[in-house]
C-alpha cells in the first residue's frame, strides 16, 4: 500500500472499529431497559408494555443501530475502495452493491423495529388496546431483518474472497468473511430463527476493522 492508502486503510478501520463501542452501548441500553431473551419471547402486548415503560432505552438502542449502519456503510465503503485499488475492482464492486442493498434492508428494518413500536406503546398507554395494524409491520420487521443479514453476509463471502486473492487487507480476515458470512446465509437457510439477530452482520466489519488497523 502506498502511504495515503495505508492512512485510509487506518481510518477505515477506526470507524469499523467504532462498532464495538456501540455495541456495548447497545449492551447496557438493553440490560437496563430489561430488552432481553425474555422481551423477545414475549406475547405482543406484553412487549408493547415493556416498551411504554422503557420507552427511554428502546430510543437509545434504536439510535444505536442507526449508528451502526452509518459505520458499517462508511467503512466498508472505504474497504471497498481500498480492495479495487488492491486489483479486485469487480469483487469491491458487487459486494458492495450486496451491501448496499442489504444497508437499505437494515434502514427499514430499523424504521419499521423502532418507529411504529414507540407510537403502539403510546396507543395502547391512551386506550389499553395494542393497535391492529402492528402486528403486520411486525412480520415486515422480521423480513427485513432476515434480508438484512442475508444481503451483508453474501457482501461478505465476496469481499473475503476480495482479500484473500488481493491479501488486502489480511488472508485471514479474508478467510474469516468468508467463513462468517457464508455460515450466516447456510444458517439462515437452514434454521431461520437460530441465526435471525441483526447483530450477527457486525461481527465481520469488527474483524475487518481489526485487520485494517493493525496491517
Amino acid at each position: 500500500m502506498t502511504r495515503l492508502a495505508t492512512a485510509d486503510a487506518r481510518l477505515a478501520g477506526i470507524i469499523l472499529l467504532f462498532l464495538v463501542l456501540l455495541l456495548l452501548a447497545e449492551g447496557i441500553f438493553s440490560a437496563r431497559g430489561g430488552y432481553n431473551g425474555a422481551f423477545w419471547a414475549a406475547e405482543r402486548d406484553r412487549k408493547i408494555e415493556h416498551i411504554a415503560e422503557n420507552t427511554r432505552q428502546w430510543t437509545w438502542i434504536g439510535i444505536a443501530w442507526v449508528l451502526y449502519l452509518a459505520a458499517m456503510t462508511t467503512g466498508l465503503s472505504a474497504f471497498s475502495v481500498l480492495l479495487a485499488q488492491a486489483g479486485e475492482p469487480v469483487l469491491a464492486a458487487v459486494a458492495l452493491g450486496l451491501f448496499l442493498l442489504g444497508a437499505f434492508s437494515c434502514l427499514v428494518f430499523i424504521i419499521l423495529q423502532f418507529g411504529p413500536s414507540g407510537l403502539a406503546a403510546r396507543v395502547q398507554g391512551e386506550t389499553g388496546v395494542t393497535p391492529g395494524w402492528l402486528e403486520p409491520l411486525w412480520i415486515a420487521v422480521s423480513w427485513a431483518e432476515v434480508s438484512y443479514i442475508m444481503l451483508t453476509s453474501l457482501a461478505y463471502v465476496v469481499w473475503g474472497v476480495g482479500a484473500v486473492i488481493s491479501g488486502v487487507p489480511t488472508i485471514w480476515a479474508g478467510w474469516t468473511s468468508m467463513v462468517v458470512g457464508g455460515v450466516s446465509v447456510i444458517g439462515l437457510i437452514i434454521a431461520r430463527s437460530r441465526f435471525e439477530f441483526p447483530q450477527l452482520a457486525l461481527v465481520v466489519p469488527i474483524v475487518l476493522g481489526v485487520a485494517l488497523l493493525i496491517n
